[in-house]
């Protein structure tokens, strides 16, 4: 093999080495269901790229022809079923199942038709197969995609990578010592990517089961819809924020919502908490380093900054009130089994309040007085005011500017 074509499937290996051993990871944490489907990402593109390109102690062959055959059949049902996990929330749980059957029945019969033919017509079905198979999963995830799901693309640049590296190690298997550097260089580098996006998605799964985990282990004082420290929890983490420095400078952002209810009114409580979720996700993106987040009653965040520099204050929320106010496509049904999913387009009626807390004793009084300027933020144009009391005098903040956000 040439050099540069083996630095490429050098690099692969390497990638799913990672793979391997973030799924060895999971594992040791509990998280067993979730290690296996990184094992399966894992392990599986591995097995076709030795035994496609060639990689395998098997001389003879026909046996390498009939180990391909199996490879194909077997490694597409599992990685089908893998990603039809992946897929679960855009059908309802009894069609998943019918699929599931259908997938296992459809691939028994390609193995056991291809054993009724010589070894490499056997071959050609199995590859059939396995480019039918990735082609119906990348026109459903692509019909989700469309519809506005964006893990649905996640889907589908995974799918048309694998699809790729498929035709890639076919077209190598077949011509041998024939092959031009770029198909290797191609179809290494479309392994990598398929592995990659799969680490995503499985990353995305680790990091929810982390979170159900935090919500078990801490109970009401965890918001499992938002992922952050409860309003119940709220005095306890300023508490905990001024231990760590009490004669620190403490910078009080508060943000409130104004028509979260109204949604909850108009599309019941499932379009309520897919609006509450996505905010926090665009807070904790938005919010700097360092910064202690939390909810603040109903309709309300929390952000705690170490720092007495207002401007500096009025910065972080103008780039928070950038990152709310963005439209959310948000999902009205509770669950699949209610029927479709209505969409309907959302955006946040956002009020951002800023002050400085002094000392111990006005941590509290800072939270309280950021809350009550968060409200009255929705009076003014900007959305953000800036105030070092209740009653003193008001300063309104000007928006971020288009090329800062």
């Amino acid at each position: 093999m040439d050099p540069l074509a083996a630095a490429f499937w050098g690099g692969f290996f390497t990638v799913a080495t990672f793979m391997l051993a973030a799924a060895v990871g999971a594992a040791a944490r509990g998280f067993r269901v979730l290690a296996a489907a990184g094992v399966t990402y894992s392990v599986v593109p591995a097995l076709f790229v030795l035994a496609y390109v060639g990689l395998l102690p098997l001389r003879d062959q026909s046996v390498l022809t009939r180990w391909l055959i199996h490879l194909n059949v077997l490694g597409t049902v599992v990685l089908m079923l893998q990603l039809m996990l992946v897929l679960r929330s855009y059908r309802k749980p009894i069609t998943d199942q019918r699929l599931q059957v259908a997938l296992l029945l459809a691939g028994a019969v390609v193995l056991g038709v291809s054993w009724l033919l010589p070894a490499r017509e056997g071959l050609w079905l199995a590859t059939a197969y396995a480019t039918l198979q990735c082609l119906w999963v990348a026109a459903a995830a692509l019909r989700k995609a469309l519809r506005g799901n964006p893990i649905a693309w996640l889907s589908v640049g995974g799918v048309s990578l694998a699809l790729t590296s498929l035709v890639g190690m076919v077209w190598i298997h077949t011509h041998g010592g024939r092959v031009p550097v770029a198909v290797h260089g191609l179809t290494a580098t479309a392994c990598i990517g398929y592995v990659t996006v799969m680490g995503w998605t499985m990353w995305m799964r680790y990091s929810h089961a982390l979170d159900l985990r935090q919500v078990m282990a801490q109970g009401p004082s965890f918001d499992p819809v938002t992922r952050l420290p409860s309003h119940a929890q709220a005095g306890r983490l300023v508490g905990r924020f001024l231990r760590a420095g009490p004669s620190m400078p403490l910078g009080v952002v508060a943000v409130s919502v104004a028509n979260l209810g109204a949604l909850e009114s108009l599309h019941g409580r499932a379009a309520y908490n897919h609006a509450l979720y996505i905010c926090a996700v665009r807070l904790r993106r938005a919010a700097p380093l360092g910064s202690e987040l939390g909810r603040l009653g109903d309709d309300g965040f929390l952000v705690l900054m170490r720092t007495d520099d207002p401007a500096l204050l009025k910065h972080i929320a103008a780039r928070v009130l950038r990152a709310l106010t963005q439209p959310v496509h948000v999902d009205t049904a509770a669950s699949d089994t209610e029927g479709a999913t209505v969409a309907t387009d959302w955006v946040a009626e956002a009020g951002i309040g800023i002050t400085l807390g002094k000392g111990r004793d006005g941590a509290g009084a800072a939270v309280a007085t950021a809350r009550a300027l968060s409200r009255a933020a929705f009076a003014t144009p900007s959305r953000i005011v800036f105030g070092e009391t209740r009653e003193g005098p008001l300063e309104e903040v000007k928006p971020l500017p288009t090329a800062e956000a």
